[in-house]
């Protein structure tokens, strides 16, 4: 039997790596990852402060926050608007997988 683990990574669209969560078992959802990262409770408690108009990018599985923006849910009624900004968002997932050389 392998042993997974969830891996959870920050990155600029630089492409430099900020964080890198390796640290619960590889069935554990995005959420409850990120509910227990450092990077979240340092942003509320404005540790980390970042420009109003700068946010984190999340898929689907992330919940939205302030600082963080993340797709509409697909109900199969999204707008023209929200499907585009859907869209946009996940052409942002290029830059993480040229991160990884995928």
């Amino acid at each position: 039997m392998k042993n997974l683990l969830f891996c959870m990574i920050i990155i600029t669209n630089w492409k430099y790596f900020l964080q890198a969560i390796v640290d619960s078992p590889g069935a554990c959802h995005y959420a409850s990852v990120w509910q227990r990262s450092s990077v979240r409770k340092a942003m509320i408690s404005k540790e980390i402060k970042i420009c109003s108009n700068y946010h984190l990018l999340g898929d689907g599985g992330y919940p939205l926050e302030l600082f963080l923006m993340v797709p509409y849910q697909d109900n199969g009624f999204l707008t023209p608007m929200q499907s585009k900004y859907n869209a946009i968002l996940s052409s942002t997932r290029v830059v993480e997988e040229q991160a990884f050389g995928v």
